[in-house]
């Protein structure tokens, strides 16, 4: 049993089972997809990116336009989602995703030092900033994603 690859109409690669399949299956049942794991890279982190970039303006407003630190998510989110479009761009898409990875590891690194203080609003202390508090939770939270669509697109990609 061997595997015979085609394009479609959209450049995406489908591969084929060819060979003897039994008479209750065709190539139509087994038919996948090889680019599965390059479209949740791609898919997962312009999502976390435009969530970023999100997350940052809302920080910045919600701040009332005085804390420019509160914009750093939106810079990581416009980081990653030039990284994937131009990772896609060029036909590098391996290496895009593991800078955004390594965007995500920077990210994650960063927001680390908020960790005491969102805990103390989780437990319902006062803290000095409740948006920056908030914020660098949630841009923990987004890079751990990112971090998860690395991981899985590494793991398919070697196995795959």
């Amino acid at each position: 049993m061997g595997f015979d690859k085609t394009m479609s109409a959209t450049g995406c690669g489908k591969a084929h089972v060819v060979g003897l399949l039994p008479p209750f299956l065709s190539n139509d049942d087994i038919l996948f997809s090889m680019d599965e794991s390059t479209s949740l890279a791609r898919t997962g982190s312009l999502a976390v990116g435009v969530g970023l970039l999100i997350l940052g303006v809302g920080a910045y407003i919600a701040s009332g336009f005085e804390s420019i630190t509160a914009l750093i998510p939106a810079l990581f989110g416009v980081l990653v989602i030039g990284l994937r479009i131009a990772g896609d761009a060029v036909g590098r898409e391996r290496l895009a995703t593991y800078g955004i990875g390594a965007l995500a590891l920077a990210g994650i690194f960063g927001s680390a030092r908020g960790i005491p203080d969102l805990l103390a609003l989780l437990t319902g202390s006062a803290v000095e900033s409740t948006i920056a508090a908030v914020s660098q939770g949630l841009m923990i939270v987004f890079c751990l994603v990112l971090l998860g669509i690395v991981a899985q697109t590494a793991r398919t990609t070697q196995t795959g």
